[in-house]
């Protein structure tokens, strides 16, 4: 059942004031008189908005043109089963995903700066950041924005668990990760025991998804050649506010 129907079942009397015939005759004259979509200059940035509700993620791509907003193209996904109890971060990064994969000449062919409703603001919380990289120049930076304060660690597995889920929506199934945690790395190839139960329980999240993929490897790099991710995860816990 669409989300609509869904949301009508709740009320089992409905009465119409002095507003509503107002209020439909707007909706009418806005329904007859939809936008224009306009091509895509060469080279120009492009902008996709996006949006997320309990049953539904939606995307609209953009171009600015004399400080006007015109849009190229609409898509949209009702969330089903599973689907419907990701986190908000999971949403937004879905969709990324059906944008990407519906717009994928876009996406080759220009600059897109991806943009949501939801603030950076994280004055109890901490964030984490990933950067995706695939085949034909393919790219994704994602700043988390953690609810609960996090230790450096959670962090990581946070921000690989978000990697990782990204990439099985992308339909990917040959990864390899890195990641400047030495305990993390540790952990994943059984180098070091996690003890901890909340590392424990990261690590069996962890390796359920790694076990969808055909070939995975994580490998440890210096935090300097990280600088992207960490940058992102900046962002993400960055408090605007003050």
């Amino acid at each position: 059942m669409p989300p609509v129907l869904q949301d009508t079942e709740k009320y089992e009397r409905f009465s119409m004031d002095k507003r509503m015939p107002d209020a439909f005759d707007k909706l009418k004259q806005y329904l007859q008189s939809p936008l224009v979509l306009m091509k895509s200059l060469p080279n120009e940035e492009l902008y996709l908005y996006l949006g997320v509700s309990p049953l539904a993620v939606s995307a609209v791509l953009i171009r600015q043109e004399q400080r006007t907003e015109h849009p190229i193209y609409y898509v949209s996904r009702v969330l089903h089963d599973a689907k419907t109890r990701y986190q908000n971060i999971e949403k937004f990064a879905f969709a990324v995903v059906i944008a990407a994969r519906k717009l994928c000449p876009y996406f080759l062919a220009h600059s897109i700066i991806v943009l949501t409703d939801q603030p950076l603001r994280n004055s109890n919380g901490s964030g984490a950041g990933l950067v995706l990289v695939g085949p034909d120049r393919f790219l994704v930076e994602y700043a988390l924005k953690l609810d609960l304060k996090a230790s450096n660690n959670e962090a990581e597995y946070e921000a690989l668990l978000a990697g990782l889920s990204l990439a099985l929506e992308l339909e990917a199934d040959r990864l390899k990760a890195h990641s400047d945690s030495q305990l993390i790395v540790g952990h994943i190839n059984g180098l070091y025991e996690a003890k901890d139960q909340r590392m424990l329980k990261y690590l069996e999240k962890v390796r359920g998804k790694i076990s969808l993929f055909k070939e995975f490897e994580i490998v440890q790099i210096f935090r300097t050649l990280n600088a992207r991710a960490d940058t992102l995860s900046r962002m993400a816990s960055f408090d605007t506010t003050n």
